[in-house]
C-alpha cells in the first residue's frame, strides 16, 4: 500500500495525484498503434499487415509505464518571473502555512552545471503532498513524454520506506524561460514505488536452466505477430511458467 496526503481539501479535489495513465499526452492519444502509410511498405516486404510500422503506442514498457507510475499535478495557475539573480512566485491561490515557495541558491547547483544558458534557477515548493509506504520509496523524476519547453524539474528518491515515515514530497521545478506559466492541472512530476535498496550481484555466467528460458521466451516473442507482440509473449510465458 502506498498513500498520498495534502492537508488541503481543494488540492484534494481538484488537483489530485493520480495514476500516469490519466494524464497520456495528446500527442500519444493521437498516434496510431501501427502506421500504415503506403511510404513505409517497402520496409516490411513479405510481412503482414499487421507488422507494418507498430509505434510507439504498442509498447508494453510504456503503457506500463503508465500504469504503474503517478503523477503530481500543478494545483494552481502559477507565474514564474526569472530576472537577473532574482525569480518571483506568484500563484492563484496561496496554500495557507505552512506552505512554503523558496528557491536554491546559485552555489548549490547552477554554479557548477556545465551549461548554464537555458537553467534560469530551481525553484522549490514544500509540504503540499506527503507520502508514506512501509515497503516502498519513490523515485521521482520529470514527467517522460510530456513535451514541456518551459520548464522541467529535478529527480531523486523520497525515502519514505527507508525511514518508515510520512515523507513531504518538495516539488523542485527549473524554469526555462524568463517568463514561464503553468496551468492548474499541468503535469509537474512523476513517480515510480521502488523497493527499499536491494544488494546488487554481476554474475559471471547464467546456468542452463536460465539460458533455455531465455532462449524459449526469444523464440516466442520472433514468432508472435504486431501488434502487442511482448505482451503477447509475455502472456505465453506466465502461462507455461
Amino acid at each position: 500500500m502506498i498513500r498520498f496526503h495534502t492537508n488541503h481539501k481543494i488540492v484534494r479535489e481538484q488537483s489530485p495525484i493520480k495514476p500516469s495513465s490519466n494524464f497520456i499526452p495528446t500527442w500519444i492519444k493521437m498516434m496510431p498503434t501501427y502506421d500504415t502509410r503506403e511510404d513505409l511498405k517497402g520496409k516490411f516486404a513479405g510481412h503482414k499487415a499487421s507488422h507494418l510500422g507498430a509505434t510507439l503506442k504498442s509498447c508494453y514498457g510504456v503503457k506500463e509505464l503508465f500504469m504503474r507510475s503517478y503523477i503530481l499535478p500543478m494545483w494552481t495557475d502559477t507565474w514564474i518571473t526569472s530576472k537577473e539573480d532574482k525569480t518571483d512566485v506568484k500563484q492563484l491561490y496561496t496554500l495557507s502555512s505552512p506552505f512554503v515557495t523558496r528557491g536554491h541558491d546559485d552555489y548549490q547547483m547552477r554554479t557548477w552545471m556545465p551549461n548554464k544558458s537555458n537553467f534560469k534557477s530551481v525553484v522549490k515548493f514544500d509540504n503540499v503532498w506527503k507520502y508514506k509506504s512501509d515497503t516502498y520509496d519513490l523515485l521521482q523524476f520529470p514527467c517522460l513524454f510530456h513535451v514541456d519547453n518551459d520548464f522541467t524539474s529535478l529527480m531523486g528518491v523520497v525515502p519514505s520506506a527507508s525511514i518508515n515515515m510520512w515523507k513531504e514530497l518538495n516539488i523542485h521545478i527549473i524554469p526555462l524561460k524568463d517568463e514561464v506559466f503553468i496551468k492548474r492541472g499541468t503535469p509537474l512530476l512523476q513517480y515510480i514505488p521502488i523497493p527499499k535498496q536491494q544488494k546488487m550481484k554481476i554474475e559471471d555466467k547464467l546456468n542452463k536452466k536460465d539460458k533455455q528460458e531465455m532462449s524459449d521466451f526469444i523464440e516466442m516473442l520472433v514468432n508472435t505477430s504486431f501488434p502487442f507482440r511482448f505482451k503477447k509473449a509475455l502472456k505465453w510465458w506466465k502461462n507455461k511458467k
